[in-house]
């Protein structure tokens, strides 16, 4: 129908059930989601970029439980520090996520490219660099990982 506004505002906090349309989400105690748009056929992905990573680390049959423990820890403290970061650099956060993100997915490869983890690594610290200013302890934590992750190859 030409002209219709089919945009929904959704807020909820604790455990819930909700459907909004066709979408219909799970939400476990300790979330908060504020969506607004029309999400008739859209895939609202919430979680973050760096607990899908964490997830990733955790199937990952090249690293040892001990390595997967570290690097989970540091991606959660990680994710703690960017989930601080003002709106003005939520590019910035977005970006270090993104590419710790990418550094677990080049690590946990059958056959990981230590050339392209290096890439990935240095690209990581570098976008932590840039938000250093603001959010100082997310550039120790990204020479961490990037560290850890390098001793994998």
């Amino acid at each position: 129908m030409a002209g219709t506004d089919n945009s929904q505002n959704v807020s909820f906090t604790g455990s819930s059930n909700v459907s909004v349309g066709n979408i219909e989400h799970q939400v476990v105690g300790g979330d908060s989601i504020d969506m607004s748009g029309d999400f008739r056929g859209a895939n609202v992905n919430v979680k973050s970029k760096l607990t899908n990573a964490s997830q990733i680390i955790g199937q990952s049959p090249n690293i040892t439980p001990s390595t997967k423990e570290k690097l989970q820890e540091l991606l959660q403290r990680l994710d703690l520090e960017l989930q601080q970061a003002p709106s003005q650099k939520a590019s910035e956060a977005d970006a270090v996520a993104s590419l710790a993100n990418d550094l677990v997915n080049k690590a946990s490869e059958d056959q990981p490219n230590p050339t392209m983890i290096k890439i990935v690594g240095e690209g990581l610290k570098q976008a932590a660099k840039n938000i250093a200013e603001t959010l100082p302890t997310v550039l120790d934590i990204a020479n961490k990982i990037s560290s850890l992750v390098m001793t994998l190859v």
